[in-house]
C-alpha cells in the first residue's frame, strides 16, 4: 500500500514540475484526495482515490507535532527537497507542497 502511495506522490510531483506549478495542495474529498496544482492565483486539479495519501505525505515530512516539514525524493532523475505545510480548511486538514528552490552558488 505504501508503494502505491509513493508512486502516486511521485506522479503528482512530476506533473507539478512539468506544469510549472508554484505549489500543490492535497485535501480530503468524499471520492478520495483532491490534488490541486497552483499557478499564481489559479489552480487546476483532479481527484485520486487513495485516501491514505495525505497521512503518507504528512508522515514522510515528519508532521507529527508540527505543521511544517520536508522530505527528499528523486523526481525526474534529480533529488529534490519538498517543503510541506499543513493547514486547516473548513475543519479538514490539507497539505501544501512546494519544491525548495536550489541555492544559488555565489562566484568566488
Amino acid at each position: 500500500m505504501a508503494n502505491r502511495r509513493e508512486r502516486i506522490l511521485l506522479e503528482i510531483l512530476e506533473r507539478a514540475l512539468e506544469s510549472g506549478a508554484d505549489a500543490v495542495t492535497l485535501e480530503h474529498v468524499p471520492e478520495g484526495v483532491e490534488v490541486l496544482y497552483i499557478h499564481g492565483q489559479a489552480g487546476v486539479g483532479h481527484v485520486v482515490a487513495e485516501r491514505g495519501l495525505i497521512s503518507h505525505v504528512a508522515s514522510r515530512a515528519g508532521l507529527v507535532r508540527r505543521d511544517r516539514g520536508e522530505f527528499s525524493l528523486a523526481v525526474r532523475e534529480r533529488r529534490r527537497t519538498v517543503l510541506v505545510e499543513e493547514y486547516q480548511n473548513f475543519g479538514e486538514t490539507g497539505l501544501r507542497l512546494r519544491f525548495r528552490k536550489p541555492r544559488s552558488r555565489s562566484a568566488p
